[in-house]
């Protein structure tokens, strides 16, 4: 989020404690738009906190670890939660992080499988810290 927002990277990760909030404003297909990106916890003990900002989205990433298997494993459940408390219908795409890292918990074919069986929007790779593909996700799921 921060090396989309800020064009920066930090080597120092935090785990986010409750909700990150920032906003990008941005050019898509000719329309001036402004995304509000909130990045929910991820632990058990924050999940109580992420209907109540689901609703009203127009979109949402699953964003998960390229290189952490759970971190795959628990998206089917972060897509059961999205589509409950959703108002509308959500356009939902699926992103690994971390794709510099030369070897992946989760394939490529693997994650595109999950987009079809799910019916997501589409996929992306995407790493932070080599800044490959950080502005295309959120253009691509607008």
């Amino acid at each position: 989020m921060t090396r989309f927002v800020e064009g920066t990277f930090r080597n120092q990760m935090f785990s986010t404690v409750g909700v990150d909030f920032c906003t990008k404003n941005l050019e898509v297909n000719g329309r001036q738009v402004s995304l509000q990106i909130l990045d929910t916890a991820g632990q058990e003990r924050f999940r109580f906190l992420g209907p109540s900002y689901y609703r009203g989205a127009d979109a949402a990433m699953l964003v998960f670890d390229s290189s952490n298997r759970s971190s795959f494993d628990s998206c089917a459940r972060w897509l059961d939660e999205l589509r409950l408390a959703a108002d509308r219908r959500l356009t939902i795409m699926l992103v690994a992080n971390k794709a510099d890292l030369p070897s992946a918990a989760v394939s490529r074919d693997e994650a595109e499988r999950f987009v079809q069986e799910f019916g997501l929007a589409g996929f992306a790779e995407v790493s932070a810290m080599a800044a490959a593909a950080a502005s295309v996700a959120p253009s691509s799921s607008c």
